[in-house]
């Protein structure tokens, strides 16, 4: 597989990723999406990025907030709660260059196959165009 990052992937009454990254197959001469990981970056609010990225999961099969260090929630039912719900969370240290991955959905799906259909034909319209 082969991939794609974008930025501001709108998709209607979801919201706009900041980053979004498609990993894209390829049979004969067709590309198709198979697996969208979208990101919500905020430098002051892990519980607005929280939201936020729980909207983008109702279109993308992975959805992680990326929050600077000291903006992470740090009771334990938290995280469990971020983790259950399938929402990533991760630490991007800006001085240093570094992400500490707190939580990375795995085997995740797309909330709503509607939704993620939009966005899917969004990106395979950007890789024709």
């Amino acid at each position: 597989n082969h991939g794609i990052c974008g930025k501001e992937l709108a998709i209607s009454g979801f919201g706009i990723a900041d980053i979004i990254y498609a990993d894209i197959s390829r049979s004969k001469n067709n590309r198709k999406v198979s697996k969208i990981t979208a990101f919500e970056m905020k430098l002051d609010s892990w519980k607005k990025a929280i939201n936020q990225t729980y909207r983008y999961s109702y279109f993308a099969d992975r959805a992680i907030a990326v929050v600077p260090p000291g903006q992470t929630p740090t009771d334990k039912k938290t995280l469990k709660t971020l983790k259950a719900m399938g929402i990533g969370l991760w630490v991007f240290n800006m001085e240093s260059s570094t992400i500490h991955k707190l939580i990375t959905p795995q085997n995740s799906k797309a909330r709503l196959l509607s939704a993620r259909g939009k966005a899917c034909a969004a990106i395979t319209a950007h890789l024709r165009g």
